[in-house]
């Protein structure tokens, strides 16, 4: 659960997605929002769950959407870009 602390949260909410499971509708964030999170937060299990977000998702997801609002916050310098370009790499299904 995320709360909205930062103004990416108001985005990722935007970009939510509704599935129906037991006959309830239930929300999720999108791929791309989870992934920001998730390279904000850097942690080691972190970088282990986007790289299975990506083994799985990656070819349908906006990985340069996930990357630029990833600059955008922390700087073109920051370490996360060079972990999310890695990951992308290393775990996007080829074709």
């Amino acid at each position: 659960m995320f709360t909205p602390s930062i103004a990416f949260s108001w985005q990722a909410e935007r970009t939510r997605r509704r599935a129906r499971i037991d006959g309830r509708d239930v929300w999720f964030l999108a791929p791309e929002a989870i992934a920001v999170f998730k390279l904000l937060f850097f942690r080691t299990k972190d970088l282990a769950d986007l790289e299975r977000l990506v083994a799985v998702s990656g070819k349908t997801m906006d990985l340069a959407y996930v990357r630029e609002r990833v600059r955008e916050m922390m700087g073109d310098d920051d370490p996360r870009l060079a972990a999310w370009d890695r990951i992308c790499t290393e775990h996007l299904p080829s074709s």
